[in-house]
Protein backbone atom coordinates (compact mmCIF):
# COMPACT_ATOMS: atom_id res chain seq x y z
CA UNK A 1 0.00 0.00 0.00
CA UNK A 2 1.10 3.75 -0.13
CA UNK A 3 1.08 6.31 1.84
CA UNK A 4 -0.39 10.07 1.19
CA UNK A 5 0.66 12.97 2.93
CA UNK A 6 -2.22 15.85 2.73
CA UNK A 7 -1.74 19.00 3.63
CA UNK A 8 -3.69 20.58 6.89
CA UNK A 9 -4.16 23.67 8.62
CA UNK A 10 -1.10 25.23 10.36
CA UNK A 11 -1.58 24.81 14.31
CA UNK A 12 0.52 24.93 16.89
CA UNK A 13 0.86 21.67 19.18
CA UNK A 14 0.91 21.63 22.91
CA UNK A 15 3.63 19.48 24.53
CA UNK A 16 0.91 16.89 24.84
CA UNK A 17 -0.34 17.58 21.31
CA UNK A 18 3.41 16.82 20.36
CA UNK A 19 3.54 13.63 22.26
CA UNK A 20 0.68 12.45 20.22
CA UNK A 21 1.62 13.38 17.29
CA UNK A 22 4.54 11.35 17.81
CA UNK A 23 3.02 8.24 18.82
CA UNK A 24 0.82 8.49 15.48
CA UNK A 25 3.78 9.04 13.54
CA UNK A 26 5.79 5.45 14.96
CA UNK A 27 2.63 3.47 14.90
CA UNK A 28 2.08 4.32 11.07
CA UNK A 29 6.08 3.75 10.42
CA UNK A 30 5.46 0.15 11.89
CA UNK A 31 1.72 -0.38 10.64
CA UNK A 32 3.66 0.78 6.74
CA UNK A 33 6.61 -1.40 7.51
CA UNK A 34 4.30 -3.95 8.49
CA UNK A 35 2.36 -3.70 5.43
CA UNK A 36 5.23 -3.51 2.92
CA UNK A 37 6.14 -6.87 4.30
CA UNK A 38 3.26 -8.70 3.83
CA UNK A 39 3.18 -7.39 0.06
CA UNK A 40 6.43 -8.64 -0.62
CA UNK A 41 5.73 -12.24 0.79
CA UNK A 42 1.70 -12.20 -0.56
CA UNK A 43 1.50 -10.38 -3.61
CA UNK A 44 1.60 -12.92 -6.90
CA UNK A 45 3.12 -11.59 -10.49
CA UNK A 46 1.16 -9.93 -12.80
CA UNK A 47 0.06 -12.50 -15.32
CA UNK A 48 3.00 -13.03 -17.79
CA UNK A 49 5.04 -10.57 -15.55
CA UNK A 50 7.42 -9.95 -12.93
CA UNK A 51 6.28 -10.11 -9.98
CA UNK A 52 5.06 -6.59 -8.57
CA UNK A 53 5.26 -4.66 -12.39
CA UNK A 54 1.43 -4.35 -13.01
CA UNK A 55 2.93 -1.77 -15.43
CA UNK A 56 4.75 -4.45 -17.61
CA UNK A 57 2.70 -4.47 -20.58
CA UNK A 58 0.84 -1.92 -21.23
CA UNK A 59 -1.26 -2.95 -24.07
CA UNK A 60 -2.80 -4.86 -26.90
CA UNK A 61 -1.70 -4.33 -30.73
CA UNK A 62 -3.01 -5.91 -33.87
CA UNK A 63 0.64 -6.14 -35.39
CA UNK A 64 -1.25 -8.63 -38.25
CA UNK A 65 -4.94 -8.45 -39.60
CA UNK A 66 -5.68 -8.64 -43.46
CA UNK A 67 -7.91 -5.69 -44.82
CA UNK A 68 -9.88 -8.01 -46.80
CA UNK A 69 -10.38 -11.74 -45.70
CA UNK A 70 -12.86 -14.69 -47.79
CA UNK A 71 -16.13 -15.70 -45.84
CA UNK A 72 -15.72 -18.97 -44.29
CA UNK A 73 -12.23 -19.34 -45.19
CA UNK A 74 -9.29 -19.19 -42.27
CA UNK A 75 -7.85 -15.37 -42.03
CA UNK A 76 -4.87 -15.40 -44.27
CA UNK A 77 -2.54 -14.73 -43.20
CA UNK A 78 -2.62 -15.32 -39.69
CA UNK A 79 -4.31 -12.60 -37.00
CA UNK A 80 -1.29 -11.90 -34.57
CA UNK A 81 -1.75 -10.04 -31.06
CA UNK A 82 1.58 -8.53 -30.05
CA UNK A 83 1.79 -7.26 -26.51
CA UNK A 84 4.15 -3.97 -25.96
CA UNK A 85 5.16 -1.89 -23.34
CA UNK A 86 4.85 1.77 -22.98
CA UNK A 87 6.99 2.69 -25.43
CA UNK A 88 5.78 -0.25 -28.48
CA UNK A 89 8.44 -2.51 -28.05
CA UNK A 90 7.24 -6.10 -27.81
CA UNK A 91 7.13 -7.49 -24.31
CA UNK A 92 8.33 -10.66 -25.16
CA UNK A 93 8.38 -11.90 -21.35
CA UNK A 94 4.08 -11.47 -22.11
CA UNK A 95 2.88 -15.38 -21.82
CA UNK A 96 -0.53 -14.56 -21.13
CA UNK A 97 -3.76 -15.87 -22.86
CA UNK A 98 -5.49 -13.33 -25.14
CA UNK A 99 -8.88 -13.62 -26.40
CA UNK A 100 -9.89 -11.87 -29.87
CA UNK A 101 -14.10 -11.31 -30.62
CA UNK A 102 -16.33 -9.56 -33.12
CA UNK A 103 -15.91 -5.91 -31.99
CA UNK A 104 -18.03 -4.71 -34.90
CA UNK A 105 -20.78 -6.69 -36.70
CA UNK A 106 -22.21 -5.55 -39.23
CA UNK A 107 -23.35 -8.41 -41.43
CA UNK A 108 -24.39 -10.76 -38.32
CA UNK A 109 -21.59 -12.84 -38.88
CA UNK A 110 -20.04 -15.51 -36.46
CA UNK A 111 -15.88 -15.63 -35.84
CA UNK A 112 -15.15 -19.46 -35.51
CA UNK A 113 -12.17 -20.98 -34.97
CA UNK A 114 -9.81 -21.49 -31.75
CA UNK A 115 -10.28 -17.37 -30.14
CA UNK A 116 -8.51 -17.71 -26.94
CA UNK A 117 -4.67 -18.20 -27.61
CA UNK A 118 -1.23 -18.22 -24.96
CA UNK A 119 0.94 -15.56 -25.97
CA UNK A 120 4.68 -16.61 -27.28
CA UNK A 121 7.42 -14.46 -27.04
CA UNK A 122 5.20 -11.42 -26.21
CA UNK A 123 2.72 -12.56 -29.71
CA UNK A 124 -0.65 -14.00 -29.63
CA UNK A 125 -0.99 -15.78 -33.01
CA UNK A 126 -4.57 -17.45 -34.46
CA UNK A 127 -4.01 -19.52 -37.79
CA UNK A 128 -8.02 -20.42 -38.26
CA UNK A 129 -10.25 -18.03 -37.46
CA UNK A 130 -12.58 -17.28 -39.64
CA UNK A 131 -15.50 -15.26 -40.50
CA UNK A 132 -18.83 -17.18 -42.36
CA UNK A 133 -21.02 -14.08 -43.21
CA UNK A 134 -19.56 -11.70 -46.09
CA UNK A 135 -20.01 -7.95 -45.40
CA UNK A 136 -17.44 -4.84 -44.72
CA UNK A 137 -16.69 -3.18 -41.99
CA UNK A 138 -16.13 -5.55 -39.25
CA UNK A 139 -13.44 -4.89 -36.50
CA UNK A 140 -11.90 -7.33 -34.07
CA UNK A 141 -11.16 -6.50 -30.34
CA UNK A 142 -8.81 -8.46 -28.61
CA UNK A 143 -8.20 -8.48 -24.66
CA UNK A 144 -6.00 -9.82 -22.05
CA UNK A 145 -6.03 -10.05 -17.95
CA UNK A 146 -4.30 -6.35 -16.73
CA UNK A 147 -3.32 -5.44 -20.41
CA UNK A 148 -5.34 -2.74 -22.22
CA UNK A 149 -7.84 -4.09 -24.95
CA UNK A 150 -6.82 -3.66 -28.57
CA UNK A 151 -9.63 -3.31 -31.38
CA UNK A 152 -8.21 -4.15 -35.05
CA UNK A 153 -8.93 -1.77 -37.94
CA UNK A 154 -12.25 -2.29 -39.88
CA UNK A 155 -12.21 -5.29 -42.80
CA UNK A 156 -14.24 -6.87 -45.39
CA UNK A 157 -15.17 -10.09 -45.61
CA UNK A 158 -15.70 -11.18 -49.26
CA UNK A 159 -17.60 -13.75 -50.87
CA UNK A 160 -15.19 -16.67 -51.82
CA UNK A 161 -14.99 -16.59 -56.07
CA UNK A 162 -13.65 -19.02 -58.46
CA UNK A 163 -10.22 -18.85 -59.81
CA UNK A 164 -9.18 -22.43 -61.25
CA UNK A 165 -10.15 -25.70 -62.63
CA UNK A 166 -7.80 -28.71 -62.99
CA UNK A 167 -8.44 -32.40 -63.77
CA UNK A 168 -9.26 -34.28 -60.75
CA UNK A 169 -9.65 -37.85 -62.00
CA UNK A 170 -11.17 -40.04 -65.15
CA UNK A 171 -8.73 -39.57 -67.43
CA UNK A 172 -7.23 -42.04 -69.99
CA UNK A 173 -9.67 -44.98 -69.49
CA UNK A 174 -9.90 -47.13 -72.31
CA UNK A 175 -12.88 -49.13 -73.55
CA UNK A 176 -15.38 -50.62 -76.88
CA UNK A 177 -16.66 -47.92 -79.32
CA UNK A 178 -20.15 -46.97 -78.01
CA UNK A 179 -19.38 -47.91 -74.50
CA UNK A 180 -20.09 -45.71 -71.24
CA UNK A 181 -17.13 -45.44 -69.48
CA UNK A 182 -17.03 -46.72 -65.85
CA UNK A 183 -15.80 -43.91 -64.15
CA UNK A 184 -16.72 -40.55 -64.45
CA UNK A 185 -14.61 -37.75 -65.62
CA UNK A 186 -14.30 -35.17 -62.42
CA UNK A 187 -13.18 -31.68 -62.53
CA UNK A 188 -12.18 -29.54 -58.91
CA UNK A 189 -13.06 -25.85 -58.38
CA UNK A 190 -10.66 -24.06 -56.18
CA UNK A 191 -11.15 -20.50 -54.86
CA UNK A 192 -7.70 -18.28 -54.61
CA UNK A 193 -7.07 -20.06 -51.15
CA UNK A 194 -7.56 -23.57 -53.07
CA UNK A 195 -10.32 -24.51 -51.12
CA UNK A 196 -13.37 -26.39 -53.22
CA UNK A 197 -16.08 -24.34 -54.33
CA UNK A 198 -19.50 -25.37 -54.53
CA UNK A 199 -22.54 -24.28 -56.78
CA UNK A 200 -19.90 -23.75 -59.95
CA UNK A 201 -21.31 -24.86 -63.49
CA UNK A 202 -19.23 -26.85 -65.36
CA UNK A 203 -20.17 -26.91 -69.48
CA UNK A 204 -18.65 -30.41 -70.77
CA UNK A 205 -17.88 -30.32 -73.97
CA UNK A 206 -17.15 -33.23 -77.18
CA UNK A 207 -14.19 -32.39 -78.86
CA UNK A 208 -13.13 -35.50 -80.63
CA UNK A 209 -14.05 -39.17 -81.49
CA UNK A 210 -17.98 -38.24 -81.45
CA UNK A 211 -20.24 -39.91 -78.44
CA UNK A 212 -21.77 -38.17 -75.76
CA UNK A 213 -21.34 -36.49 -72.42
CA UNK A 214 -23.55 -34.42 -69.65
CA UNK A 215 -23.97 -31.26 -71.04
CA UNK A 216 -23.68 -29.47 -67.27
CA UNK A 217 -22.76 -30.31 -63.89
CA UNK A 218 -22.13 -28.54 -60.36
CA UNK A 219 -19.58 -28.10 -58.44
CA UNK A 220 -20.21 -29.72 -54.86
CA UNK A 221 -19.37 -29.00 -51.55
CA UNK A 222 -15.36 -30.06 -52.08
CA UNK A 223 -15.72 -28.11 -55.46
CA UNK A 224 -15.96 -31.63 -57.22
CA UNK A 225 -17.74 -31.86 -60.65
CA UNK A 226 -18.54 -35.03 -62.27
CA UNK A 227 -19.91 -35.74 -65.96
CA UNK A 228 -20.73 -39.02 -67.47
CA UNK A 229 -18.93 -40.51 -71.03
CA UNK A 230 -20.01 -42.42 -73.60
CA UNK A 231 -17.81 -43.04 -76.14
CA UNK A 232 -18.44 -42.17 -79.80
CA UNK A 233 -18.72 -45.29 -82.14
CA UNK A 234 -15.31 -44.24 -83.45
CA UNK A 235 -12.41 -46.50 -82.75
CA UNK A 236 -9.28 -44.45 -81.50
CA UNK A 237 -8.45 -41.38 -79.34
CA UNK A 238 -11.76 -39.62 -78.11
CA UNK A 239 -11.53 -36.39 -76.56
CA UNK A 240 -13.58 -33.83 -74.18
CA UNK A 241 -13.40 -30.73 -72.33
CA UNK A 242 -14.73 -29.69 -69.21
CA UNK A 243 -14.71 -25.41 -68.81
CA UNK A 244 -15.65 -22.62 -66.53
CA UNK A 245 -15.44 -19.20 -68.05
CA UNK A 246 -12.74 -17.19 -66.74
CA UNK A 247 -10.96 -19.56 -64.66
CA UNK A 248 -7.31 -20.75 -64.78
CA UNK A 249 -6.97 -24.00 -66.34
CA UNK A 250 -10.30 -23.85 -68.41
CA UNK A 251 -10.66 -25.85 -70.49
CA UNK A 252 -9.75 -29.16 -68.59
CA UNK A 253 -8.95 -31.94 -71.49
CA UNK A 254 -9.63 -35.51 -70.95
CA UNK A 255 -8.97 -38.53 -73.61
CA UNK A 256 -10.12 -41.85 -73.82
CA UNK A 257 -9.12 -44.62 -76.14
CA UNK A 258 -12.15 -46.84 -77.69
CA UNK A 259 -11.32 -49.72 -79.37
CA UNK A 260 -13.52 -51.99 -82.06
CA UNK A 261 -16.29 -54.20 -80.48
CA UNK A 262 -16.80 -57.68 -81.19
CA UNK A 263 -16.36 -58.81 -85.24
CA UNK A 264 -19.84 -58.13 -87.02
CA UNK A 265 -19.56 -58.07 -90.32
CA UNK A 266 -17.29 -58.22 -93.70
CA UNK A 267 -16.96 -55.21 -95.76
CA UNK A 268 -14.23 -54.66 -98.97
CA UNK A 269 -12.53 -51.84 -98.06
CA UNK A 270 -10.36 -51.94 -101.34
CA UNK A 271 -12.74 -52.30 -103.64
CA UNK A 272 -12.26 -54.59 -107.14
CA UNK A 273 -11.53 -52.14 -109.73
CA UNK A 274 -11.55 -52.11 -113.62
CA UNK A 275 -9.48 -54.55 -115.40
CA UNK A 276 -8.39 -55.97 -118.84
CA UNK A 277 -9.69 -59.30 -119.48
CA UNK A 278 -7.24 -62.17 -117.95
CA UNK A 279 -5.15 -59.34 -116.21
CA UNK A 280 -4.45 -59.10 -112.14
CA UNK A 281 -7.09 -56.47 -110.62
CA UNK A 282 -5.14 -53.92 -108.84
CA UNK A 283 -4.70 -52.36 -106.55
CA UNK A 284 -5.13 -55.71 -104.73
CA UNK A 285 -8.39 -56.30 -103.00
CA UNK A 286 -8.80 -56.01 -99.47
CA UNK A 287 -11.45 -57.58 -96.93
CA UNK A 288 -12.03 -56.09 -93.78
CA UNK A 289 -13.93 -57.84 -90.62
CA UNK A 290 -15.51 -54.46 -88.80
CA UNK A 291 -17.58 -54.50 -85.43
CA UNK A 292 -21.01 -52.94 -85.53
CA UNK A 293 -19.62 -49.45 -86.13
CA UNK A 294 -17.60 -49.94 -88.60
CA UNK A 295 -14.39 -50.15 -87.08
CA UNK A 296 -11.62 -52.73 -87.74
CA UNK A 297 -11.71 -55.82 -85.65
CA UNK A 298 -8.20 -56.40 -85.55
CA UNK A 299 -8.68 -59.08 -83.70
CA UNK A 300 -10.21 -61.10 -85.85
CA UNK A 301 -7.75 -63.82 -87.36
CA UNK A 302 -10.51 -65.97 -89.43
CA UNK A 303 -9.82 -66.63 -93.22
CA UNK A 304 -12.14 -64.75 -95.84
CA UNK A 305 -13.31 -66.36 -99.31
CA UNK A 306 -14.73 -64.44 -102.06
CA UNK A 307 -16.00 -65.82 -105.23
CA UNK A 308 -18.13 -63.71 -108.66
CA UNK A 309 -21.30 -62.33 -107.02
CA UNK A 310 -22.59 -60.72 -110.24
CA UNK A 311 -20.86 -62.51 -113.67
CA UNK A 312 -22.61 -60.55 -116.61
CA UNK A 313 -19.87 -61.05 -119.46
CA UNK A 314 -19.78 -65.08 -118.02
CA UNK A 315 -16.33 -65.23 -117.08
CA UNK A 316 -14.24 -67.07 -114.26
CA UNK A 317 -12.46 -65.70 -111.11
CA UNK A 318 -8.90 -66.97 -110.78
CA UNK A 319 -6.43 -66.36 -108.38
CA UNK A 320 -6.18 -67.50 -104.73
CA UNK A 321 -9.68 -66.75 -103.40
CA UNK A 322 -9.41 -67.76 -99.83
CA UNK A 323 -6.86 -65.79 -97.50
CA UNK A 324 -6.33 -65.54 -93.41
CA UNK A 325 -6.61 -62.20 -92.10
CA UNK A 326 -4.32 -60.37 -91.04
CA UNK A 327 -5.18 -57.49 -88.15
CA UNK A 328 -8.68 -58.35 -89.34
CA UNK A 329 -7.45 -57.71 -92.94
CA UNK A 330 -7.63 -60.75 -95.97
CA UNK A 331 -5.74 -58.95 -98.76
CA UNK A 332 -6.20 -60.42 -102.33
CA UNK A 333 -3.33 -60.00 -104.47
CA UNK A 334 -3.68 -61.55 -108.29
CA UNK A 335 -7.52 -62.29 -108.91
CA UNK A 336 -8.86 -61.77 -112.60
CA UNK A 337 -11.64 -62.24 -114.85
CA UNK A 338 -11.16 -64.03 -118.37
CA UNK A 339 -13.87 -62.15 -119.60
CA UNK A 340 -15.10 -58.19 -120.35
CA UNK A 341 -18.36 -57.43 -118.87
CA UNK A 342 -19.90 -54.41 -117.58
CA UNK A 343 -20.98 -55.17 -113.68
CA UNK A 344 -19.38 -57.62 -112.39
CA UNK A 345 -19.19 -58.21 -108.46
CA UNK A 346 -17.39 -59.99 -105.92
CA UNK A 347 -18.84 -61.69 -102.93
CA UNK A 348 -16.91 -62.28 -99.61
CA UNK A 349 -17.83 -64.75 -96.48
CA UNK A 350 -16.26 -66.07 -93.43
CA UNK A 351 -17.64 -68.01 -90.57
CA UNK A 352 -19.65 -66.48 -87.96
CA UNK A 353 -19.78 -62.75 -90.15
CA UNK A 354 -22.29 -61.52 -92.23
CA UNK A 355 -21.03 -61.34 -95.95
CA UNK A 356 -20.68 -58.85 -98.18
CA UNK A 357 -21.34 -57.74 -101.64
CA UNK A 358 -18.60 -55.59 -103.50
CA UNK A 359 -19.18 -52.61 -105.67
CA UNK A 360 -19.92 -53.37 -109.65
CA UNK A 361 -16.52 -52.85 -111.58
CA UNK A 362 -15.63 -53.73 -115.63
CA UNK A 363 -13.59 -56.31 -117.47
CA UNK A 364 -12.32 -54.73 -120.73
CA UNK A 365 -11.07 -56.67 -123.31
CA UNK A 366 -7.80 -56.83 -125.14
CA UNK A 367 -5.77 -53.88 -127.16
CA UNK A 368 -7.98 -50.93 -128.45
CA UNK A 369 -9.24 -51.29 -131.92
CA UNK A 370 -11.67 -49.22 -133.03
CA UNK A 371 -13.19 -45.84 -132.30
CA UNK A 372 -17.05 -44.89 -132.84
CA UNK A 373 -19.53 -41.95 -132.50
CA UNK A 374 -22.03 -42.74 -129.08
CA UNK A 375 -23.99 -39.98 -129.21
CA UNK A 376 -24.05 -36.36 -128.99
CA UNK A 377 -24.53 -35.82 -133.24
CA UNK A 378 -26.84 -33.44 -134.90
CA UNK A 379 -27.74 -31.63 -131.92
CA UNK A 380 -28.84 -27.39 -132.55
CA UNK A 381 -28.87 -24.87 -130.11
CA UNK A 382 -28.12 -20.87 -130.31
CA UNK A 383 -24.77 -19.67 -131.53
CA UNK A 384 -22.42 -19.06 -128.70
CA UNK A 385 -24.61 -21.46 -126.62
CA UNK A 386 -23.19 -24.41 -124.93
CA UNK A 387 -24.74 -27.53 -126.09
CA UNK A 388 -26.97 -29.56 -123.69
CA UNK A 389 -25.55 -33.03 -123.98
CA UNK A 390 -21.71 -33.81 -124.70
CA UNK A 391 -20.33 -35.53 -127.80
CA UNK A 392 -19.15 -39.32 -126.55
CA UNK A 393 -17.40 -42.12 -128.15
CA UNK A 394 -16.55 -45.02 -127.11
CA UNK A 395 -13.55 -47.33 -128.22
CA UNK A 396 -13.30 -51.59 -128.14
CA UNK A 397 -10.97 -54.18 -129.06
CA UNK A 398 -11.39 -56.09 -132.21
CA UNK A 399 -13.89 -57.98 -130.18
CA UNK A 400 -16.13 -55.16 -129.14
CA UNK A 401 -15.25 -54.77 -125.87
CA UNK A 402 -14.53 -51.73 -124.31
CA UNK A 403 -11.15 -50.33 -123.93
CA UNK A 404 -10.26 -47.66 -120.87
CA UNK A 405 -7.47 -45.58 -120.34
CA UNK A 406 -7.43 -44.68 -124.58
CA UNK A 407 -6.05 -40.83 -125.26
CA UNK A 408 -8.75 -39.30 -127.26
CA UNK A 409 -8.34 -35.44 -129.02
CA UNK A 410 -10.99 -33.26 -129.49
CA UNK A 411 -10.60 -30.44 -132.12
CA UNK A 412 -13.25 -27.68 -133.86
CA UNK A 413 -13.21 -28.09 -137.41
CA UNK A 414 -15.60 -26.02 -138.53
CA UNK A 415 -17.72 -22.67 -137.53
CA UNK A 416 -15.90 -22.00 -134.51
CA UNK A 417 -16.47 -22.12 -130.94
CA UNK A 418 -14.80 -23.95 -128.31
CA UNK A 419 -14.64 -27.62 -127.40
CA UNK A 420 -13.48 -29.18 -123.60
CA UNK A 421 -11.20 -31.10 -122.90
CA UNK A 422 -9.34 -30.95 -125.63
CA UNK A 423 -7.51 -33.96 -124.23
CA UNK A 424 -9.42 -36.94 -122.50
CA UNK A 425 -9.43 -40.96 -121.78
CA UNK A 426 -11.39 -43.36 -122.18
CA UNK A 427 -13.37 -44.88 -118.85
CA UNK A 428 -14.11 -48.09 -118.12
CA UNK A 429 -16.94 -48.18 -120.58
CA UNK A 430 -14.08 -47.52 -123.14
CA UNK A 431 -16.07 -44.06 -123.16
CA UNK A 432 -14.62 -40.47 -123.88
CA UNK A 433 -17.22 -37.20 -123.46
CA UNK A 434 -16.48 -33.45 -124.64
CA UNK A 435 -18.84 -30.85 -124.35
CA UNK A 436 -19.29 -28.13 -127.48
CA UNK A 437 -19.69 -24.33 -126.90
CA UNK A 438 -20.91 -23.16 -130.42
CA UNK A 439 -19.30 -20.00 -132.19
CA UNK A 440 -20.98 -16.83 -133.38
CA UNK A 441 -21.64 -17.67 -136.66
CA UNK A 442 -24.98 -19.42 -137.28
CA UNK A 443 -24.72 -22.65 -139.50
CA UNK A 444 -23.12 -25.92 -139.48
CA UNK A 445 -20.17 -26.03 -136.98
CA UNK A 446 -18.01 -29.64 -136.66
CA UNK A 447 -15.93 -31.16 -134.01
CA UNK A 448 -13.49 -34.13 -134.64
CA UNK A 449 -12.87 -36.90 -131.83
CA UNK A 450 -9.22 -38.58 -133.27
CA UNK A 451 -7.38 -41.70 -131.61
CA UNK A 452 -3.99 -42.35 -133.04
CA UNK A 453 -4.18 -45.56 -134.95
CA UNK A 454 -7.76 -47.03 -134.68
CA UNK A 455 -10.30 -47.48 -137.10
CA UNK A 456 -12.28 -45.03 -137.60
CA UNK A 457 -10.68 -42.00 -136.39
CA UNK A 458 -11.25 -39.25 -136.26
CA UNK A 459 -15.04 -39.48 -135.50
CA UNK A 460 -16.72 -36.43 -136.88
CA UNK A 461 -19.93 -35.10 -134.90
CA UNK A 462 -22.17 -31.84 -136.63
CA UNK A 463 -24.22 -29.60 -134.67
CA UNK A 464 -26.42 -26.63 -136.33
CA UNK A 465 -25.71 -22.78 -134.52
CA UNK A 466 -29.23 -21.37 -134.84
CA UNK A 467 -29.29 -17.10 -134.66
CA UNK A 468 -29.53 -16.07 -131.31
CA UNK A 469 -32.04 -13.16 -130.02
CA UNK A 470 -32.91 -9.83 -132.13
CA UNK A 471 -30.67 -7.50 -130.68
CA UNK A 472 -30.35 -4.83 -133.63
CA UNK A 473 -31.74 -3.76 -137.13
CA UNK A 474 -29.53 -3.09 -140.50
CA UNK A 475 -30.15 -1.08 -143.49
CA UNK A 476 -28.86 -3.69 -145.91
CA UNK A 477 -29.93 -1.78 -149.22
CA UNK A 478 -30.11 2.03 -148.37
CA UNK A 479 -32.70 4.20 -149.74
CA UNK A 480 -30.86 6.36 -152.46
CA UNK A 481 -31.67 9.47 -154.06
CA UNK A 482 -34.64 9.56 -156.19
CA UNK A 483 -37.00 12.40 -157.44
CA UNK A 484 -40.03 13.83 -155.39
CA UNK A 485 -42.80 11.75 -155.41
CA UNK A 486 -41.18 8.88 -156.87
CA UNK A 487 -40.88 5.23 -155.53
CA UNK A 488 -37.36 4.92 -153.52
CA UNK A 489 -35.99 2.40 -155.70
CA UNK A 490 -34.07 -0.35 -155.53
CA UNK A 491 -36.50 -1.33 -152.72
CA UNK A 492 -35.48 -0.34 -149.21
CA UNK A 493 -34.97 -3.79 -147.18
CA UNK A 494 -33.90 -3.54 -143.66
CA UNK A 495 -32.86 -6.96 -141.78
CA UNK A 496 -33.21 -8.25 -137.96
CA UNK A 497 -29.92 -9.01 -136.52
CA UNK A 498 -28.34 -10.90 -133.36
CA UNK A 499 -25.72 -9.73 -131.20
CA UNK A 500 -23.16 -11.08 -133.51
CA UNK A 501 -24.40 -10.03 -137.04
CA UNK A 502 -26.55 -12.94 -137.74
CA UNK A 503 -29.95 -12.71 -139.06
CA UNK A 504 -32.44 -13.43 -137.07
CA UNK A 505 -34.56 -15.80 -138.74
CA UNK A 506 -36.95 -16.42 -135.72
CA UNK A 507 -38.22 -12.39 -135.17
CA UNK A 508 -41.53 -12.50 -136.22
CA UNK A 509 -42.66 -8.78 -135.68
CA UNK A 510 -43.32 -5.81 -138.09
CA UNK A 511 -40.64 -2.80 -139.11
CA UNK A 512 -41.93 1.07 -139.35
CA UNK A 513 -40.19 3.41 -141.29
CA UNK A 514 -40.82 6.69 -140.91
CA UNK A 515 -38.41 10.27 -141.63
CA UNK A 516 -35.44 10.66 -138.92
CA UNK A 517 -36.50 13.91 -137.15
CA UNK A 518 -33.98 16.60 -138.29
CA UNK A 519 -33.23 15.38 -141.83
CA UNK A 520 -34.57 16.65 -145.43
CA UNK A 521 -36.94 19.41 -145.75
CA UNK A 522 -39.54 20.35 -142.44
CA UNK A 523 -42.93 18.89 -143.15
CA UNK A 524 -42.10 16.64 -145.62
CA UNK A 525 -44.27 13.36 -145.88
CA UNK A 526 -42.99 9.69 -146.27
CA UNK A 527 -45.84 7.67 -148.14
CA UNK A 528 -46.25 4.12 -149.23
CA UNK A 529 -46.39 0.92 -147.12
CA UNK A 530 -44.57 2.25 -143.82
CA UNK A 531 -44.86 -0.72 -141.83
CA UNK A 532 -43.99 -3.99 -143.10
CA UNK A 533 -43.54 -7.82 -141.54
CA UNK A 534 -40.03 -9.12 -141.34
CA UNK A 535 -40.07 -12.79 -142.96
CA UNK A 536 -36.98 -14.89 -142.57
CA UNK A 537 -35.81 -11.98 -140.80
CA UNK A 538 -36.10 -9.00 -143.21
CA UNK A 539 -38.68 -6.40 -144.39
CA UNK A 540 -38.55 -5.12 -148.16
CA UNK A 541 -40.06 -1.53 -148.75
CA UNK A 542 -41.09 -1.09 -151.89
CA UNK A 543 -43.22 1.80 -152.16
CA UNK A 544 -41.95 4.60 -150.39
CA UNK A 545 -41.85 8.22 -151.81
CA UNK A 546 -41.02 11.73 -150.07
CA UNK A 547 -43.32 14.41 -151.70
CA UNK A 548 -40.73 17.10 -151.01
CA UNK A 549 -37.62 18.15 -152.54
CA UNK A 550 -34.33 18.14 -149.89
CA UNK A 551 -30.98 16.78 -148.86
CA UNK A 552 -29.66 14.72 -146.60
CA UNK A 553 -32.74 12.81 -145.71
CA UNK A 554 -32.57 9.95 -143.51
CA UNK A 555 -35.47 7.24 -142.87
CA UNK A 556 -35.77 5.52 -139.39
CA UNK A 557 -36.56 1.99 -139.03
CA UNK A 558 -38.36 0.93 -135.61
CA UNK A 559 -39.10 -2.25 -134.32
CA UNK A 560 -40.24 -2.92 -130.78
CA UNK A 561 -36.81 -1.44 -129.18
CA UNK A 562 -35.12 -1.61 -131.79
CA UNK A 563 -34.27 1.36 -133.88
CA UNK A 564 -31.65 2.67 -136.86
CA UNK A 565 -31.33 4.90 -139.33
CA UNK A 566 -30.40 5.19 -142.79
CA UNK A 567 -27.56 6.45 -144.32
CA UNK A 568 -28.36 10.31 -145.98
CA UNK A 569 -29.64 10.26 -149.42
CA UNK A 570 -31.54 13.27 -151.09
CA UNK A 571 -34.85 14.07 -153.03
CA UNK A 572 -34.29 15.49 -156.31
CA UNK A 573 -36.47 17.81 -158.55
Amino acid sequence: MRVAFVSAPHVVPTARGWLAVLGLVGVLAVGATACNMDALLTTPETPGGPAGDPTAFAQLVFTVLPQTVIAGRPITPAVEVTAQDESGTTATTFTGEVTVRLETNPAGGTLSGVTTRRAVAGVATFPDLSIDTPGSGYRLAAAAANVTSATSPTLAATSPSAASLALASGNGQTDTTGATLADPYVVRITDSTGAGLAGVTVVWTVTGGGGSITSTSTSDGNGYARATRVLGTTAGLQTTSGAVDGLAGSPVTFTATATPGTPAWLAFTVEPSAAGAGAAITPAIEVTAQDGFGNTASGFAGAVTVALHANPGGGSLSGTTTRSTVAGVATFAGLSVNKSGSGYQLRADASGLTATVSATFNIAGGSASAIQAVSGGGQSGAVASTLDEPYVVRVADALGNPVAGVAITWTVTEGGGTIAPTQGTTDERGEARATHTLGTTAGSQTVAAAAAGLTGSPVTFQSTATPGPAARLVFTQQPSNTPAGAAITPAVRVTVQDQFGNIATGFSGSITMSITPLSGTPGATLSGTRTRNVTAGAAVFDDLRIDLTGLLYRLRATAGSLAEDSAPFDVLL
